[in-house]
């Protein structure tokens, strides 16, 4: 006898035969609409939607009518598409002229054509799938014969459905060249032994015979291979804070400033915290005093694009802010801001009491009216009239008395407002009632941490019951501007360790500007000297602060320098820093923003002349004017001068202003030197770069811009896969198909263009190209544009998506092999997966899976952890893939790249990298060495004949 059938397993209700399938009418006339507004959107909205996949006959017509209108290059408009439907009998069952006109009113913009599309097509694809479950489920209720031929079947249709949804985001490299071209132009004018498919390295394709149908090759490698930073370099966030890269990567979370490709700041997301490990470290010293301590490989920005410290030298210079215009949201009473000015300018913070010295009578009222408004203390005059006078500030008893019955006086009315009865209160707080009747009759305060809970009981801010210190509250306590110091970290603190504090980091730009007005009064000054000039200047023993104060004045777009200087102290020459604002519109926006309060003499004088341009500072590195030089071709110099504003042009012997650069750049009609003339960087003579030894080293990366802002310097954050791309698919006509999941398809396409044309990128960004590389790099170009190569850049790519864009290419481009740009990139199914381990054993498992599906290798990049850091050998192993398990378990070889000059700049193996076969399931093992050339971003095989120290080849 059969089993009764599973109740849960019943056909639907009757009533729910009659439900409507899903559609969104709104979003169909809005496709409709916009694609009115901008007939430009049809080719876009085509490839998420079809005819039929809009549930409205009416708006299938339309929609129908609207494809063939565009594709026979007739305009689509209200007139042109009636007569159209008109023609076709379809007019008066679209619901005729007066309907169309409608639909053109309705949308206000074509922006949003995209998402109305997606809603129509998932719409659709919902609608599939109820039609071909409800036939799927009648075929259950009978007899199936063939069980394995109807799962088959029926996992088809549901494949066929997930297909339609899957937008194409690949681009063949044809269209991906014409791009990556468009790009150069705008900066300039701007039998076989191997069975599988070859990697185009000889050695290496001795050991496997090729990346074999079904294989999943990991490639991995360190991150950023030693690009990295000493871990208190100081990161600029877009709140205006400062944090170390020590503690960004504790966080793992940070919204900072990169520059943008257009060269002006912008606000970025961090999207991977990298510990490093220990590396040898260099410090880079610029003109303007500006530093950075980097690994040796770690690039800079020079007019030449990105290079690694070790490639740079004192005299080139580099790219650093000029401007950065971030401030906090988070205010301070001002009260505080200029206490703390004073008190790090002269201040002396150690003892219980705080005291200030200083002689000028407008400073000193200021002084007092801070401490008076800070509350609970009071100043009195140091006895000795002998030396400058010194102010402490001490407990003001009356102060305390006020500030009681002040509390008292809010406490009562908390009380009233939130019904709570005195004695709910004390048990709440866990103090006794009598307590609170002392708090509320001004005869004692609370504790700061019975304050906090008092706080938290009654619902409220600390300003509602308290403005000021709740030390103020008590007679006896500590001193409320010595226990506020204590919280800002300036408790203690002898002249050399003097440091702003991290609170004014994060103040906006109107108390930013008066803590350095403040500040600049105590151990500052504007002086004018015989010949006119200004100088704004700030002096300290200590060497941070007087950093910190260069940075600051940069968020205003003050440029100013940091020196080491010797001064005489008690007949002994100790050292000092010193801080020179000299740039004639730094100190410009210095007088009118910023100002020292008591010495405004010099300032006004620079406010009541005319501006001019500063001669010596904020100019174009030489190398601009190779670039001029091919821009303009035959025209002479004179004429390209007169036609930029200029009486003359001199070649090398004079380095342009920014002002003179935007006049060649109107002449010649170039954006790229538009925007390097308007740029926020300024060009950085490098004046030192010494070994300093090794230290703990991280690094971040920044999708898309891959920098960041380090110590007011600009810093920056797969090649080897990329030339095997390349080899398969221009030797072997391998249709190839590369995931990247961090850069975008331009970037990849630039790159394989250097690589495949042996151009350095650094000449490519700035046409420094001689006619040969020029030449070379079209040819490169036209080789590539016929390459069966087909990218797709998708970020954080779902491994669900990612498969079915893989069946797709499959099956419209018979690709021959994939790459994934990296694995720890990829997301797994959902948000429940569990742990990273798990999520990662899924995506490995995924990787294989399709591997083996569609019969073609998977090469994917994998990275390493810094286990590898703490040895001698830094050769990795497999022990050392980030969640190694899976990986090492599923894939079929296991490839690790390594470079012996990342981790030892003295090393004899310079331009010689390895590949590492740590694992081989159907082969040997071994190493294969490459010759790596970095300026072309490109691996090639040794030469028989080179001898790299260890024989070359495998073995």
């Amino acid at each position: 006898m059969a089993n009764a059938p599973d109740a849960s397993w019943n056909p639907p209700a009757p009533d729910q035969e009659l439900r409507t399938p899903p559609h969104n009418d709104e979003a169909e006339r809005s496709l409709l609409g916009s694609i009115f507004l901008d007939n430009r959107v049809i080719d876009e909205v085509t490839s998420l939607v079809q005819p039929e996949d809009l549930y409205r006959e009416s708006h299938r017509h339309i929609f129908r009518a609207m494809i063939a209108l565009h594709a026979r290059g007739d305009v689509v408009d209200v007139i042109t598409l009636a007569d159209y439907l008109q023609a076709e009998k379809l007019l008066d069952a679209v619901g005729g002229p007066n309907f169309l006109a409608r639909l053109s009113q309705d949308v206000p913009s074509a922006a949003h054509v995209t998402y109305y599309a997606t809603i129509v097509s998932r719409k659709a694809s919902l609608r599939n799938f109820i039609t071909t479950a409800h036939a799927l489920v009648d075929e259950c209720y009978n007899d199936v014969s063939d069980f394995e031929a109807f799962m088959d079947d029926a996992e088809a249709k549901l494949f066929a459905i997930t297909q339609a949804g899957v937008k194409k985001n690949y681009s063949t490299m044809r269209e991906i060249i014409k791009e990556a071209f468009a790009q150069i132009e705008a900066l300039y004018q701007k039998a076989e032994q191997v069975t599988g498919v070859p990697s185009g390295f000889i050695d290496l394709d001795d050991i496997t015979a090729g990346w074999q149908p079904s294989d999943l090759v990991i490639v991995a490698a360190r991150p950023a291979m030693g690009k990295c930073l000493a871990p208190n370099a100081e990161v600029l966030l877009s709140d205006g804070s400062i944090k170390t890269m020590r503690e960004l990567f504790d966080a793992k979370r940070a919204n900072l400033v990169t520059l943008s490709r257009d060269l002006c700041f912008e606000e970025a997301e961090a999207s991977a915290f990298i510990d490093s490990g220990v590396k040898p470290v260099f410090r880079v010293t610029t003109r303007l005093g500006r530093q950075i301590e980097a690994t040796g490989t770690h690039p800079l920005l020079t007019l030449n694009g990105w290079r690694s410290v070790i490639d740079l030298s004192p005299g080139k210079s580099i790219a650093v802010p000029r401007s950065l215009p971030f401030f906090g949201s988070r205010p301070q009473r001002d009260c505080e801001v200029r206490l703390c000015a004073y008190l790090i300018g002269d201040g002396t913070l150690t003892g219980s009491t705080p005291r200030f010295t200083q002689l000028n009578e407008e400073i000193v009222a200021d002084f007092k009216d801070a401490v008076n408004h800070f509350g609970g203390v009071c100043v009195t005059n140091s006895p000795d009239q002998s030396r400058t006078p010194t102010y402490r500030i001490v407990h003001d008893v009356e102060a305390v008395q006020q500030a009681r019955d002040v509390f008292g006086a809010n406490l009562v009315r908390e009380l009233t407002r939130n019904r709570m009865t005195q004695g709910d209160l004390a048990k709440s707080v866990g103090v006794s009632p009598a307590m609170i009747t002392h708090w509320k009759n001004g005869k004692s305060g609370p504790s700061e941490d019975a304050f906090a809970k008092l706080c938290e009981v009654l619902g409220c801010d600390r300003s509602m019951l308290l403005e000021s210190e709740v030390a103020g509250l008590q007679k006896s306590s500590v001193n409320p501007v010595r226990q506020w110091l204590e919280n800002i970290g300036l408790a203690d603190v002898g002249a050399h360790d003097k440091t702003i504090p991290e609170f004014v980091f994060a103040l906006p730009r109107e108390q930013v500007a008066l803590f350095l007005n403040r500040l600049f009064a105590t151990d500052g000054w504007a002086s004018e000297f015989e010949t006119g000039q200004v100088q704004v200047g700030y002096s300290s023993v200590s060497e941070r602060l007087v950093r910190q104060v260069s940075h600051l004045l940069l968020r205003f777009g003050v440029l100013s320098k940091v020196r080491r200087k010797e001064v005489l102290y008690k007949e002994e020459r100790r050292a000092s820093w010193q801080l020179d604002v000299t740039h004639e519109p730094s100190l410009r926006t210095f007088a009118e923003e910023i100002g020292i309060l008591s010495k405004m003499d010099a300032l006004e004088k620079v406010l009541e002349r005319e501006p001019t341009r500063s001669p010596n500072q904020d100019r174009i590195p030489a190398e601009v004017w190779d670039y001029i030089a091919l821009k303009k071709g035959e025209e002479s110099w004179a004429s390209l001068a007169t036609r930029a504003g200029m009486s003359a042009l001199r070649p090398k012997s004079r380095l342009l202003t920014r002002e003179s650069l935007m006049g060649v750049a109107r002449a010649l009609d170039d954006a790229w030197l538009g925007k390097l003339s308007s740029s926020d960087v300024y060009w950085d003579e490098i004046v030192s770069i010494e070994p300093i030894g090794e230290q703990q080293v991280y690094d971040l990366t920044v999708p898309e811009t891959h920098n960041f802002v380090a110590n007011d310097v600009c810093v920056h954050n797969t090649a080897l896969t990329l030339n095997m791309a390349a080899h398969a698919a221009i030797e072997r006509k391998v249709p190839v198909a590369y995931f990247s999941l961090e850069m975008a398809n331009v970037q990849l396409a630039i790159r394989m263009l250097c690589s495949e044309a042996r151009v350095d990128q650094g000449k490519l960004r700035t046409g420094r190209m001689t006619e040969q590389e020029w030449a070379r790099l079209i040819k490169a170009a036209g080789t590539l544009s016929e390459a069966p190569i087909f990218l797709d850049d998708t970020p954080a790519l779902p491994i669900m998506e990612f498969r079915s864009k893989a069946r797709l290419l499959k099956a419209e481009q018979d690709i021959g092999i994939i790459f994934v740009d990296y694995l720890q990139l990829m997301k797994a199914r959902g948000s429940n997966i569990g742990s990273r381990e798990q999520e990662i054993s899924e995506i490995s498992r995924s990787l294989k899976g399709i591997a083996k599906e569609l019969s073609v290798p998977v090469i994917a990049l994998a990275q390493l952890n810094r286990g590898v850091e703490s040895r001698a050998d830094k050769r990795p192993m497999n022990s050392d893939l980030r969640e190694s398990g899976a990986i090492e378990q599923d894939a079929d070889i296991i490839s690790f790249i390594y470079r012996d000059e990342v981790y030892n700049p003295e090393s004899e193996h310079k331009g010689i990298g390895e590949v590492i076969l740590g694992k081989h399931r159907n082969g040997s093992l071994g190493t294969v060495r490459l010759r790596f050339f970095g300026q072309y971003t490109r691996f090639e095989n040794l030469a028989p004949d080179v001898d790299d120290g260890g024989g070359g080849g495998a073995f």
